[in-house]
């Protein structure tokens, strides 16, 4: 057997290092740039947070829904809404993110909102449902649920608030209720006509413009997240 000699073990343990940190480089490279949605049902409230990711990193996270403002009773709360996206970048991810006593239920939704979001990125998403959001700061924002078999949308909602006066996203726009008869039209046959249709270009009624562009920018975020080019629904 021959002898291992000194400068045949530098540059073998030399290869190693380099092994490693290409493995690392490797492993760190699973996120997808782009904005994905995590979306967590709730009584009060669904969770909604978008995450941003660039360069194969955390660089961006937005709690939309439901808010946590001066207003919100519950102290701990309101500390963790403030201070969880900027836990999330930091840590890049959910995990080693501390419970503030009081907030557990806030920490549970957030994470499993984030931990869609970032399986997405991942390309990991065994679901066939997804979520676009168009803001709206002002009158709400425009929530829309897809479901998004192969390159067919077989489904689509409008999802909005259960308190559109404490929430972030926009309200149902129910005839009777909202003084707009275009904008309650467009919300009732929108979703019908994007699956007849197959388009994120759906233009309703005219008159409603604003309504209808906000509803096809979120299904046009559904679409990229499910690895498609909204361009070709138009």
């Amino acid at each position: 057997m021959s002898k291992i000699t000194r400068t045949n073990l530098v540059t073998l343990l030399a290869v190693l290092v380099l092994l490693a940190a290409f493995s690392g480089i490797v492993g760190a490279q699973e996120l997808s740039d782009g904005e994905y949605v995590g979306y967590v049902p709730g009584d009060h409230g669904d969770i909604v947070i978008e995450v941003k990711v660039n360069f194969n990193e955390i660089t961006g996270v937005e709690i939309l829904n439901n808010l946590k403002t001066t207003e919100y009773p519950h102290e701990q709360a309101r500390e963790f809404f403030v201070n969880f996206p900027s836990a999330v970048i930091r840590n890049q991810g959910t995990e080693g993110i501390d419970v503030i006593s009081g907030a557990t239920g806030s920490h549970e939704d957030y994470t499993k909102a984030v931990n869609m979001a970032l399986s997405i990125a991942k390309g990991n998403y065994d679901e066939n449902t997804y979520y676009g959001v168009s803001r709206d700061y002002e009158h709400g924002h425009y929530l829309v649920k897809a479901v998004i078999e192969g390159e067919e949308i077989k489904s689509v909602e409008i999802v909005t608030a259960k308190n559109p006066e404490e929430e972030a996203l926009v309200g149902d726009k129910v005839e009777g209720e909202y003084p707009y008869e275009e904008a309650v039209e467009t919300f009732d046959k929108w979703p019908s006509q994007v699956v007849e249709k197959q388009s994120v270009d759906v233009d309703v009624v005219s008159g409603a413009t604003h309504t209808d562009h906000g509803l096809n920018g979120a299904l046009a975020q559904c679409l990229t997240q499910a690895g498609l080019n909204p361009d070709d629904y138009k």
